[in-house]
């Protein structure tokens, strides 16, 4: 990767304080630790940090130059000014990216995002280099950090793009400039600063004004309105509608992983056997078996790739402790990701009792309580024991339908894990849920 400071001034509209349009830089970094000789460090403003604050040790770690956003009284060979160093760090992964010509998978989604980006790269790797996103890098810094490192030995790319503000979405899309888009579903998600589950809608299909082709679940309740206001191709998957793409014959094994038959319009089947838990997961296949097609992989590799992937860690894991088996969903949580953690402990065959560890949902905004509550008349009555972990999930309890054997409020994982030690016993089966911050995977780590 190198640029040239001119290149870099005109495309994020900055102004050359220090140095020469000529200079060559070697890379572009956020991260004044990870500098090297002949680096640009841009100084981008963060909810918690602040980049002007690291500039000397940028310039002591070799930095050539920075982007600001603030007078800086630094002596260095290159400094630009720009209105927004993050706007400005996006504009430059923006240009990178137009130097390549390979097509790029978009995906976005309420629930099922990281997943179904993996399980498209596991079938597009069979036959292509794949430049994908890392872990779920998703947003305005994480995106551009990853396209930066896109090079001449990648043929096709998937990239997960996330929101939590509206317009997100379609700023990463004009950075990332897709060919084809993948839209999971339309749910309760991040509704603190998307207000409502119109302006989630919203803010999902605003990734539909930089392609030709969207992938869109039969399933979700906006699919057919998605379909009549936006002008683009579709390819629709489920298995409860007709669908382009569609599963049948579904069948869940003892620890909750669905077997089924695909099914393309043109008739090919191939049976599937998918290594993740949940029929959630049935959908994330679909559509990246729609990806696949698109690609022009057959239905065997398809197939292939869809048996060959193994889930992210802390989504729906069936681990065995002792004499016992904890369910760790507990990398996320919103209201349609716990419903489906629930169904998948209520369905799932155990010699002993069921027991929901559930966590605080987070950036549910005005709605927070009653979100909570729902979850809490959602709870089926063969789970017997309820812990709730932090102050929204107390709410839980509170729309409890049936009886319970024991009820617990927790402040955090760890006073929870305490609490598990007394209640479990030889065969239950455990569920861990919560919002990331929750950090409910340390209920597992304490046992293990």
């Amino acid at each position: 990767m190198h640029f040239t400071i001119s290149e870099i001034v005109n495309k994020t509209d900055g102004r050359l304080v220090q140095g020469e349009h000529n200079t060559i830089i070697n890379s572009v970094s956020t991260d004044s630790r990870t500098l090297v000789a002949g680096d640009l460090f841009v100084a981008i403003i963060g909810q918690n940090f602040d980049g002007h604050d690291f500039i000397h040790q940028a310039k002591q770690n070799g930095a050539i130059g920075i982007i600001v956003s603030k007078s800086a009284d630094i002596n260095l060979p290159v400094v630009i000014e720009v209105q927004d160093t993050l706007i400005a760090y996006g504009k430059i992964a923006n240009l990178h990216r137009n130097r390549f010509e390979i097509p790029i998978v978009a995906i976005t989604g309420s629930n099922g995002k990281t997943t179904t980006k993996d399980m498209v790269a596991e079938i597009l790797g069979q036959r292509y280099t794949v430049f994908k996103s890392k872990k779920n890098f998703n947003n305005r810094i994480g995106i551009p950090n990853r396209l930066l490192q896109l090079n001449a030995q990648d043929e096709i790319g998937v990239l997960e793009i996330g929101s939590n503000q509206p317009g997100e979405i379609k700023h990463l899309s004009s950075i990332v400039k897709p060919n084809v888009s993948v839209i999971t579903n339309i749910g309760f998600s991040h509704l603190e600063f998307l207000e409502s589950i119109e302006g989630v809608f919203r803010e999902k299909v605003s990734i539909l004004e930089h392609v030709d082709l969207a992938i869109l679940n039969a399933d979700d309740d906006y699919s057919e309105r998605i379909q009549r206001e936006f002008p683009v191709d579709f390819v629709t998957f489920g298995h409860k509608n007709p669908a382009d793409v569609f599963a049948s014959n579904i069948d869940i094994d003892s620890h909750g992983k669905p077997k089924f038959h695909l099914q393309f319009d043109d008739q090919d089947v191939e049976e599937i056997h998918l290594r993740c838990a949940g029929t959630h997961n049935i959908s994330n296949a679909l559509a990246a078996a729609c990806i696949g097609k698109w690609a022009g992989l057959s239905c065997q590799e398809i197939r292939i790739g869809l048996e060959h992937f193994s889930p992210p860690e802390m989504r729906l894991q069936w681990t065995k402790v002792d004499n016992f088996n904890i369910i760790n969903d507990a990398y996320n949580s919103n209201p349609n990701s716990a419903r489906v953690a629930l169904d998948m402990l209520s369905n799932t065959h155990t010699k002993g009792k069921r027991i929901a560890i559930l966590g605080d949902m987070l950036e549910l905004g005005a709605q927070t309580s009653q979100f909570h509550f729902e979850i809490g008349q959602y709870i089926r009555p063969n789970v017997k024991t309820l812990i709730t972990v932090g102050d929204c999930s107390r709410k839980i309890s509170d729309g409890l339908k049936h009886e319970m054997a024991s009820i617990n409020h927790c402040d955090t994982a760890d006073e929870a894990t305490d609490v598990l030690r007394d209640v479990v016993a030889s065969g239950d089966l455990v569920l861990l849920k919560g919002s990331r911050s929750v950090e409910l995977e340390r209920v597992l780590n304490g046992f293990l």
